[in-house]
């Protein structure tokens, strides 16, 4: 484990250590993304761990989308996000990418970013960040399949290169074997 915890938006843990912060935003109708990190921003990719990143993940974004709701956050309105990159190695992200479909259990959107994320440089052999775009298409195409509703992205037009090969191969609907 570790200090885990489920955040609104940029990843700051408001909603966790102040509830009227989400009072304050139901009150506008707004959208919330509950983004799932480990530790504080300073130090989660020091040496992350987890027993069981995906049970641990789902047990912070399921807390965090409780309070939410209790804040009076509209449940149609809440998105989750496993927080790709967010105090987590290679292997956990790989891992989470692997069973998005498994957060369904919470009963709200997916929402995951990994654009141009360390992650990526990894798998792809230390390529800079600016050269991401295409590692970031490939698993957008990769985690709408494993049951995202939306990603960010670093480029639309690489994003959607990668993505229009995935369809012709892989038609939408029909997901991957495991």
């Amino acid at each position: 484990g570790g200090a885990a915890g489920a955040s609104p938006g940029s990843g700051a843990r408001r909603l966790a250590f102040d509830p009227r912060r989400g009072r304050r935003g139901a009150g506008t109708g707004a959208a919330c993304c509950l983004r799932h990190s480990q530790g504080a921003p300073e130090t989660m990719q020091k040496d992350p761990g987890y027993e069981d990143v995906l049970e641990e993940v789902l047990q912070a974004l399921a807390s965090a989308v409780e309070r939410a709701h209790q804040a009076g956050v509209d449940p149609a309105r809440v998105w989750v996000d496993p927080g790709i990159g967010f105090g987590k190695t290679l292997a956990h992200n790989l891992e989470l990418l692997r069973r998005l479909g498994e957060l369904r259990t919470l009963g709200q959107p997916i929402l995951v970013g990994t654009p141009r994320k360390a992650f990526i440089g990894r798998i792809l052999g230390r390529v800079p960040p600016a050269d991401r775009s295409t590692g970031a298409g490939s698993t957008l195409a990769g985690r709408t399949r494993r049951g995202a509703d939306s990603g960010r992205v670093p480029a639309l037009g690489p994003a959607c290169v990668v993505g229009g090969g995935t369809d012709a191969v892989l038609p939408p609907g029909r997901p991957p074997p495991p």
